[in-house]
């Protein structure tokens, strides 16, 4: 989930979503909310999958980033 913890409304950003393996990436990918705004105090919902993710991949790393960016791919 995605929190809107300030008093204004605010620009939802995209998720970055890394898989790791021995703590070094090697997958990403962008996922993008389905709204663009999220209202003061509240909260917006996300889901993504991958199909067929890399076996030895064991961790998962989630940050925020710029709607649009590249950098999504195999490492």
């Amino acid at each position: 989930q995605i929190v809107n913890r300030s008093g204004q409304d605010l620009d939802v950003p995209a998720v970055r979503i890394a898989l790791k393996e021995d703590g070094s990436e090697v997958y990403s990918w962008l996922m993008e909310p389905t709204v663009q705004r999220v209202r003061a105090g509240e909260t917006v919902g996300f889901r993504s999958a991958m199909a067929s993710p890399r076996p030895g991949a064991s961790q998962i790393a989630l940050s925020l980033a710029d709607r649009g960016d590249a950098g999504t791919g195999a490492r």
